[in-house]
Order: structure tokens, then C-alpha cells, then sequence
């Protein structure tokens, strides 16, 4: 790619990487090349700011059972859920993109653990947002939310549990590949499982210590109990070359146990293919053909092995490639360019960050802010009525979408996610949820809206009005003369000539009689919410 990537692209390049750009983010963007455009992206800070309960007004995820926090555990952690969705929001670098990334392939849910769990986990997550991958499987393997959820803190020696081993093979890391007999797969057998279960005896979850934290990150953690682990040599099948793990007593042992284990599944350079293969899907397309597996998959996880699995340069080679602009074929519009449609939460964080939708106060309204609308309205009612509650996969595979075959992104569409999806652009009309009871705590007039010349730089004129909102919202742009963008335009003017509509707008400001160009602008904002166009990304 050469050259500035201008407004398509720019557009492009950030609804992929952030929960939805401004238009005064897309604007900087469009002046920078790509590599300008994806270094900025990457240059990603932890986050600074901590949940709040609001009813204290402070923080209590530092201390486990701190005393003075006044709410139920199950509220704090939606308080926490706010607290992400609310960084997630202001975001503009990939780092919560890549954090979802991370939750989707090392699932756990907040359902069993404790608040100050769910805020370590997504600390982990943060920490090697765009880090060390192998790292990552290690510190994920002890912390204490992944423990618990998939039953490490229950696998001992004289019982093994084979739900995590099973799950970091199968969807963590390498995948299954193709079936070769009954529970045997051509990257592990149903041996390497139990293997694998028996490296893993012994490392115990801490439900309500502040004492056990990780050396590298200061992030809570497990711990190894040597009694409780098999000592025992553990020997995996051809699939992994006949490896044997030298079983070991001590804490510091099975710590080596755990980093042998780690590296023999990540010197398979299946595990590469298959870490590449989901940040295709994630961020480019949901499918992979044959090609893409040669030109793409195929030199990208070549280079995250040979770099020890630091998904920095793998992440930004593939963004700065040109197949991830639809620029490396003759058509430069039929591929990857608005081809993933929005998971419910880019529709509602790019939806609210367009359009300067701000939710209550954090620090005025704190209750407002994460009782009211990040919780009640965004947490239990619109996420988890499309189909997507937050950090709360319906299993360990993750949300279906990001994975199941042949539908993929289309699944976010069915009977029980649809109303509420197809009901939001009119609920942030009129502040109501209208399917339950209740203020949505967040509206938008587009009214004001058009008037902020930072917004539209002539309201008067019909076609800029439209022409400037197609340009930034939707993947594509359309000519003033084609079907689509004079369907958007007749929207907006009803039954008005573009002159009627200056007169109209120039009648407004004149007299503050605003019933005829706000209803328009009303009715042009929920049909582009509403169309398939702004429904993709």
C-alpha cells in the first residue's frame, strides 16, 4: 500500500480495529500511510482507571472482600463489564478489539467467580493484548477465573480433569484437524488429552487471597500444590514427536512442566496456522479459501514462530497488507471492504461513537453511569437481547458467530435477536427501550447533531447532509446519481425539493420551528441505521 490511505480506507482500517471511528478520526487517518495508520493503532497504553462502585464511589477490585463496598457481588461485576465497555468506547487503538480477540479464544464467563476475578482476567487479557501468545497460554493456564471455569483447581492426581487440557488443544491452540479414528485427530489423540490432564494436576485457583500474584504481571493468580500433582513422566503420542515430560515435585518443577508442555504445542507449526487463522477471521473475513491459506495464513504464521509467537508484527503485517484493503486483485470492492456484519456491540459502541451519543457522567451521575445505563440497559438488555452478553459466552466455544460454520457473522441475525436489534436506532431517538420498560439513558438528536459544523458543513443542502453521513457510515460510497444515495436523499427531503429543504432548514433557523427538518433528519438517521449497508462493517 502507498501513499495516504484517505476516507474509505481510513474508515476501513478503524471499524475493524476500534469499536467504531469519529469522523474526525477517520479524517487524521485518512492523511496517514498505512504503516503511519497501523503503528498509531498498536500503540496501545494499559488502561489507567479502575471500576467504581457507586454506591461507595470508589474502587474495591485491588482487595478481595474490602470492606466498605456496599453492593452484591453479582452487581460489581456487572460494574466491571461497564467499566470495559466504557474504556472500550473512548478506545482508539486496537487494544479492546484485541481484548475481545483474546476473550473469544480463552473463553471464560463471570457466572462462578468473583468480581475481582473477572477484573484480573481482563487484565490478562489487556496485558498481552498484543503480546506474547505462548506467554499468554502460560499465565492463562493459572488464572484463577480459567481455573475455576474450566476445572484446573479440581484436576489432581488421584482424579484427573481433562475439561481444560481438552479445550486448550481443541480451541485454545492448535485445533483438532482432520478426524483419524474414534476421539483421535491429526494434531492430538484422545492420549495427549490425558497427557496433557496429568501435566496439569495440581494448580490450584485462590477464591479470596490477595497474597498469590504473577511475578511478570502483578496480576492475582494460582499456584502450583505439589501435593496434589503426578509426579509421573508424561508421554505424548507421534502427533507431538513422541515427547516425554520429565515429571517433577517441586512448585518451580511444575512450573517447567507447564512451560515444556506450552512449547511442544507451540513448536507445532499447526498452532501458528491456527492462532493466524483466527486473527484472519476476526479481523478480515470469517472464511478462508485455499488461496488465502497459501498467500496469507501460510507466510503470516511462518513469521509469528519465527518471532516466538509475538503477535505485534504478525498483527500489523496483516493490516498493512494489501489484501486487508481489497487492493490485491483488479476489484477493489469485492471482498473484505464491508464484508463482516457489526457484532451488536460495534453496532452500538460505533453507533454511539459516530454520532457523539454520550451515556451518563462516570463521575457526576456514577450511578446513572454504571447501574443504569451500562448495566441495566446495555449489559442485561440490549447485548444480551442480540445475542451477545458480555464476557458471558453461552459456552466455551465463545459466541457462534466468530466460529460457526457455514453462517458465521450471519447468526447475529435470528427471531430472538432481531427486535432489538432492528428496534435501536428509534430507541436512541426516544430515550425509551420500548421492548422493556424504561429509559435507554442515552439520546440522540440529530437535529443538534447537523448543526455542529464538525458534523455536516452545510445543512441547508440536502445532498451534503446525506452525502457526508454515507461517506463516513458506510464501507462503500455511492455516487449522488445512484439508486441508493437517491433513495437516502428522498428520505430526508419527503415530499421537498432540495430548495424546499434550504427553505425549510433557513425557516428553522430563523424562527426555531424545528417540526419539519427534525422529523426528516429523525427519519434519515433510522433508515441508515437500519440498512444493510451500516448493518456491515
Amino acid at each position: 500500500m502507498s501513499g495516504n490511505l484517505g476516507t474509505r480506507l481510513a474508515a476501513h482500517l478503524l471499524r475493524r480495529t476500534t469499536y467504531g471511528p469519529t469522523r474526525a478520526l477517520i479524517n487524521s487517518f485518512a492523511t496517514k500511510t498505512v504503516t503511519q495508520a497501523v503503528n498509531d493503532l498498536t500503540n496501545i497504553a494499559p488502561v489507567s482507571s479502575k471500576p467504581i462502585d457507586f454506591l461507595t464511589n470508589a474502587t474495591w477490585v485491588d482487595n478481595f472482600s474490602v470492606s466498605g463496598v456496599n453492593n452484591e457481588d453479582f452487581l460489581l461485576k456487572t460494574y466491571v463489564g461497564a467499566w470495559w465497555l466504557n474504556n472500550a468506547r473512548l478506545d482508539n487503538t486496537i487494544l479492546h478489539k484485541m481484548m475481545l480477540f483474546h476473550h473469544q479464544y480463552w473463553i471464560t464467563t463471570h457466572e462462578f467467580i468473583s468480581s475481582e476475578m473477572y477484573y484480573d482476567y481482563l487484565k490478562l487479557i489487556e496485558y498481552y493484548a498484543l503480546g506474547n501468545h505462548k506467554k499468554l497460554a502460560e499465565k492463562m493456564t493459572m488464572n484463577n477465573s480459567m481455573l475455576f471455569y474450566l476445572n484446573g483447581t479440581e484436576n489432581g492426581k488421584n482424579n484427573p480433569n481433562q475439561n481444560y487440557a481438552r479445550e486448550f488443544l481443541e480451541l485454545f491452540t492448535i485445533g483438532k484437524g482432520p478426524q483419524t479414528g474414534p476421539g483421535n485427530y491429526t494434531n492430538y489423540t484422545e492420549t495427549d488429552i490425558q497427557q496433557a490432564a496429568r501435566v496439569l494436576t495440581g494448580f490450584k485457583a485462590h477464591w479470596n487471597d490477595n497474597t498469590y500474584k504473577d511475578a511478570d504481571t502483578n496480576i492475582r493468580c494460582g499456584t502450583p500444590a505439589t501435593w496434589d500433582h503426578d509426579i509421573g513422566n508424561k508421554n505424548f503420542t507421534a502427533a507431538f514427536n513422541n515427547t516425554v515430560i520429565t515429571g517433577r515435585s517441586t512448585e518451580a518443577g511444575m512450573i517447567t512442566e507447564l512451560q515444556d508442555f506450552i512449547s511442544m504445542v507451540y513448536n507445532q507449526p499447526e498452532t501458528a496456522r491456527a492462532i493466524c487463522r483466527r486473527l484472519y477471521k476476526f479481523f478480515v473475513f470469517p472464511e478462508i479459501s485455499a488461496e488465502v491459506e497459501t498467500d496469507i495464513i501460510g507466510p503470516l504464521a511462518t513469521e509469528l514462530k519465527n518471532n516466538n509467537y509475538n503477535l505485534l508484527t504478525t498483527i500489523k503485517r496483516l493490516l498493512m497488507s494489501q489484501h486487508f484493503y481489497d487492493a490485491d486483485d483488479s476489484n477493489a470492492a469485492d471482498e473484505n471492504i464491508g464484508s463482516i456484519i457489526k457484532s451488536p456491540l460495534d453496532l452500538l459502541l460505533g453507533t454511539m461513537r459516530f454520532f457523539s451519543i454520550n451515556p451518563p457522567d462516570a463521575v457526576t451521575e456514577t450511578e446513572l453511569h454504571y447501574h443504569n445505563f451500562w448495566t441495566n440497559t446495555v449489559q442485561d438488555f440490549f447485548l444480551t437481547g442480540c445475542g451477545m452478553p458480555i464476557f458471558m459466552a453461552p459456552n466455551v466455544a465463545g459466541y457462534k458467530p466468530f466460529y460457526q460454520s457455514p453462517d458465521f457473522d450471519k447468526l447475529w441475525f435470528n427471531s430472538s435477536t432481531l427486535v432489538t436489534r432492528y428496534k435501536f436506532p428509534e430507541m436512541l431517538l426516544t430515550n425509551d427501550r420500548l421492548l422493556y420498560w424504561g429509559n435507554f439513558y442515552a439520546q440522540f438528536d440529530p437535529l443538534a447533531w447537523v448543526q455542529n459544523a464538525a458534523n455536516c458543513s452545510n445543512p441547508a443542502d440536502g445532498n451534503t447532509v446525506v452525502k457526508e453521513m454515507l461517506d463516513y457510515l458506510l464501507p462503500e460510497p455511492f455516487a449522488t446519481n445512484s439508486s441508493r444515495f437517491i433513495y437516502f436523499r428522498s428520505i430526508l427531503l419527503g415530499n421537498l425539493s432540495l430548495i424546499n429543504w434550504q427553505n425549510e432548514w433557513n425557516n428553522y433557523i430563523n424562527t426555531g420551528n424545528n417540526s419539519s427538518v427534525k422529523t426528516q433528519l429523525d427519519k434519515l438517521f433510522k433508515a441508515i441505521v437500519y440498512s444493510q449497508e451500516y448493518q456491515c462493517s
